[in-house]
């Protein structure tokens, strides 16, 4: 792989091993992904199935992530249980429910490594100003025992540009595996 760096699934433990020549490290706390819906052709599938088509597809394959492995060790949930509709090429995305399903989502999150799918859930959570693949800490305003780290990473949609620039898109996959990093001993 050209990073380097290696996945290693136990099935029989469920645990995962990032290592590379020199380290091998066990995630200790399941990162956890926060996207925005099911796509139109999962618009009322099952929630365990979340983020696995093409989130999975841009972000667990190239590091060589599994399927089973990507079920078993990435935490992961969408803002909306259902597809929100069609809007322009993309899907839409109505901010105030979104913003109201981001305050109920705040106690899962707390002392937790988090990557955000997009500008568009950064934005739900109160995130203004986003550079992709940036650590920040997110103290939520009124809610003082709830902190989190987090990152943003660019939307998994295919309408995404980002994904069409080989550079961007390594960029990408190497900022979820630093994630990922962050949740290893």
């Amino acid at each position: 792989m050209e990073n380097g760096w290696l996945m290693d699934y136990d099935v029989s433990n469920g645990m995962l091993m990032i290592s590379n020549d020199l380290d091998v490290r066990e995630v200790v706390m399941p990162l956890l992904l926060v996207g925005e819906a099911p796509n139109a052709t999962r618009a009322s599938d099952d929630p365990s199935n979340a983020l696995c088509g093409s989130a999975y597809a841009k972000y667990g394959q190239p590091l060589g992530f599994s399927l089973d492995a990507w079920r078993s060790c990435i935490d992961r949930i969408n803002l909306f249980s259902h597809y929100p509709g069609q809007q322009g090429k993309g899907s839409a995305f109505p901010m105030v429910a979104a913003k109201v399903q981001a305050q109920a989502l705040l106690p899962m999150l707390a002392g937790r490594i988090v990557v955000f799918l997009g500008k568009r859930v950064a934005a739900a959570f109160g995130l203004r100003l986003i550079t992709y693949g940036t650590w920040t800490v997110l103290d939520h305003p009124g809610v003082a025992e709830i902190s989190f780290r987090l990152m943003v990473l660019p939307h998994p949609s295919g309408i995404n540009q980002i994904w069409n620039d080989p550079r961007q898109r390594d960029a990408a996959v190497q900022a979820f595996l630093e994630a990922l990093d962050a949740c290893c001993d």
